[in-house]
């Protein structure tokens, strides 16, 4: 406990008056971690069930992929379209000439510019998945690590996105 002085004030105990910042922050680190590592020993003795969650491995499929495909599939991935990021005016899709709005769905289901590459896409994504291209979310082909590969040679093959 610190003591106080004539103020009313506490004081700080020696052991903190003659160190640096750095140190003291080092110093509340350590304990934290002690306190941190007690709580979690509490909680996995055989009469606590309590076991902490399994991190999700990111898919490092797109990564070993060319830059430029990588980044587009993490441009898709998050919804990020040109239009966002201040480069076009319009979001028509520039690759067809029906004034739809350019979105994953219509560029990975509905383009007539890349039906061949939608068909070699969606028959790789129903080998891999066993779920036809109704039946598959947009969003399914850039979370499930099995249709990254699909995914990556359609941006690969159409320069989309």
């Amino acid at each position: 406990m610190a003591a106080r002085n004539e103020r009313g004030s506490e004081k700080l105990p020696y052991e903190f008056s003659s160190r640096s910042l750095a140190h003291l922050k080092r110093g509340i680190t350590e304990r934290k971690w002690v306190v941190a590592c007690s709580w979690m020993e509490s909680r996995l003795s055989k009469h606590h069930p309590y076991r902490p969650r399994k991190r999700m491995r990111p898919d490092p499929t797109p990564a070993k992929a060319s830059k430029a495909v990588a980044s587009r599939f993490y441009q898709l991935r998050t919804g990020h379209a040109l239009k966002k990021i201040g480069k076009r005016a319009s979001d028509t899709c520039w690759w067809c000439d029906r004034g739809v709005k350019q979105s994953r769905e219509h560029l990975f289901k509905n383009c007539k510019k890349w039906k061949s590459q939608q068909a070699i896409l969606w028959a790789e994504v129903r080998k891999k998945t066993k779920k036809r291209k109704g039946q598959v979310q947009i969003s399914e082909l850039f979370v499930e690590e099995k249709c990254s590969p699909a995914v990556l040679d359609f941006l690969r093959s159409t320069g989309a996105g």
